[in-house]
């Protein structure tokens, strides 16, 4: 009868092998966790996914840039521009005898909710035998919005809803392919933006920094133009803007880190906006 084998003791480098292995798997199996916790997305970062979709179809325009013609599924909306560059007002009149054009930022231009919910698609609601335009567009500055005024027709009545952030240096997007945004996973999205969005700054560019002086510049450019109503409720720009009327600020976003309106937040502007329209 042979003696039982004994199996040789693991090595050092082997018991380190198998240690290693073990962290490994367990980082892996951590980031995964994290992935799949974060794409519940909890303070709402999905916005910069939503733009990036957009700005993936970034075309240069006469006011700075616009979004090529199409129709455009987000996490949370459905964005239509069309062929002239201007978002789709669902319920505009295409006969109407009379021009009413919306220019603005991301708020005119309705980011996060759907054609039919922007203030603007609801005054077409509310002017049915008028041509609606809504020509915002994601971080323009006043620079953009003197052009976005400057290519209207004389017949046009143009409203100007001023944001915040106008103020800040001109977004100058480069065209090219190959510089377009980076798709991130959750975790590196996360660890780019959050701290960002808690020191409540903008995550969608980086060029902040408001310049009232040139902001003054370029509206007094406009402002005494009779075909334009500039309103805001901003307590910065709008008392040094000429002609402005204050309205009363939205009071719901779309989330902590997305401070748009929501669905909600523009009924409220629609209707501020419907009771000087009248």
């Amino acid at each position: 009868m042979s003696a039982p084998q004994v199996k040789p003791a693991p090595t050092r480098g082997a018991i380190w092998a198998r240690r290693l292995i073990a962290a490994l798997t367990g980082m892996i199996l951590a980031l995964l966790l994290l992935e799949g916790l974060l794409s519940l997305d909890p303070v709402g970062l999905r916005y910069i996914r939503d733009y990036k979709i957009l700005t993936d179809q970034i075309l240069p325009a006469p006011a700075g840039y616009t979004y090529a013609a199409g129709r455009y599924t987000l996490s949370r909306s459905v964005v239509t521009m069309l062929e002239d560059g201007t978002r789709l007002v669902p319920d505009s009149s295409s006969g109407g005898t009379s021009l009413l054009v919306f220019v603005g930022d991301s708020v005119t231009f309705g980011l996060g909710v759907s054609d039919e919910q922007t203030f603007v698609n609801l005054i077409a609601q509310a002017n049915p035998g008028v041509r609606v335009v809504n020509a915002g567009m994601p971080a323009f500055n006043i620079t953009n919005i003197r052009r976005a005024v400057a290519t209207q027709p004389p017949e046009a009545r143009i409203i100007y809803l001023i944001s915040d952030n106008d103020a800040d240096p001109i977004f100058e997007p480069s065209f090219a392919p190959e510089d377009r945004f980076p798709d991130l996973p959750w975790t590196a999205l996360y660890w780019r933006f959050l701290p960002v969005v808690l020191q409540a700054g903008d995550p969608r560019f980086s060029n902040a920094g408001r310049d009232l002086e040139a902001y003054q510049s370029e509206v007094s450019a406009f402002s005494n133009d009779p075909r334009v109503l500039i309103v805001g409720y901003d307590d910065v720009l709008t008392p040094i803007t000429p002609r402005a009327v204050p309205i009363a600020p939205y009071t719901t976003r779309l989330s902590f880190a997305d401070k748009h309106p929501d669905a909600n937040g523009h009924r409220q502007i629609a209707e501020a906006l419907l009771d000087l329209l009248e």
